[in-house]
Order: C-alpha cells, then structure tokens, then sequence
C-alpha cells in the first residue's frame, strides 16, 4: 500500500469518526425530548445505540490520544538519534585539509 493510499484511508477513518460523533450528537439533540408510547419505541432505541456509540468513543478517546503522543514522540527521537548518528567524517564530507 502506497503512502499516498494509507493517508487517504486515515482522513477517511478520522471522518467517519467525526461523522459518527457528529450525527449521533444531533439526533440526540433533536430527538431527545421525545415521548415514548410503547416499550418498543423505535426512537428510543436509537436514542440509546446514539448514546452507547458516544460512550464507547467517549471512553476510546483518552487512549487514542496517548497512543498518538507516543508514535509522536517515538518519531521525534527517531529523527534525533539518526541526525546524531549519522557518522560525518571529514572525507564524507569531502573536505580537504590543506596546511
């Protein structure tokens, strides 16, 4: 899979996520004062899949995040040890010593 085809899929992930949180945070909102007639009540079953969806994503958050912070860190430290360890000698560097 080409770099290009992993940061489509990523922004794609991300959106269906913001998506989700978004549609189930409106239907909550609009729906949510109203009045059941039955046991078996179709709105507040998906009232309820709305709110489960956001708890679940609600509790997720807080690792996803963490996880970011490391790969973050991760990389940084990556591109630090290879900067310092990149081993410039002079004749690498094709500088001439002339006295």
């Amino acid at each position: 899979m080409t770099s290009i085809m992993k940061r489509i899929s990523a922004a794609l992930s991300a959106l269906l996520l913001v998506l989700v949180i978004f549609c189930s945070s409106v239907f909550i909102a609009v729906h949510g004062h109203s009045h059941c007639t039955d046991e078996d009540c179709a709105v507040c079953m998906e009232l309820e899949q709305c709110r489960s969806s956001l708890n679940t994503l609600g509790a997720s958050l807080p690792a996803i995040v963490f996880a970011a912070a490391v790969m973050v860190l991760f990389v940084i430290l990556a591109a630090a040890a290879i900067k310092c360890l990149n081993g410039s000698t002079l004749i690498s560097l094709k500088v001439e010593l002339l006295d």
